[in-house]
């Protein structure tokens, strides 16, 4: 059986605020305030999946062999916003920084399954 349907919508939080921790000695940046963003501004990539199945009956049962996502397509599940250090080069030297980046989540890869039903 092969699945595929356009990507889930969902609401991607494009800007963010950063406050200040006035609390520390460090200069970082720790809170991230959401700034309003349209409803269901973003689409999931397109996802498809293959999925595998064999049956083979004998006298007391029957033995199912399946496979889910037969070709180990990992599909993109959600986005999430993080954050990438990066160390970058000025006339004063080096110094590192830390820039928003969105990843995607993506899991589920082939599983295979066996299973015996046993009849009586």
């Amino acid at each position: 059986m092969w699945t595929g349907h356009s990507g889930n919508r969902f609401t991607l939080l494009t800007q963010v605020w950063t406050l200040p921790d006035f609390d520390s000695n460090n200069s970082y940046f720790n809170d991230f305030v959401p700034l309003k963003t349209n409803i269901n501004n973003y689409r999931l990539p397109f996802y498809h999946r293959l999925d595998l199945s064999c049956t083979v009956r004998n006298r007391r049962g029957y033995w199912n062999f399946s496979i889910y996502n037969a070709y180990c397509h990992l599909n993109t599940v959600a986005i999430y916003r993080g954050h990438r250090d990066v160390v970058e080069m000025t006339d004063a030297g080096y110094f590192s920084t830390s820039k928003p980046v969105f990843q995607k989540i993506k899991f589920l890869p082939i599983i295979p399954s066996i299973s015996y039903t046993w009849e009586f």
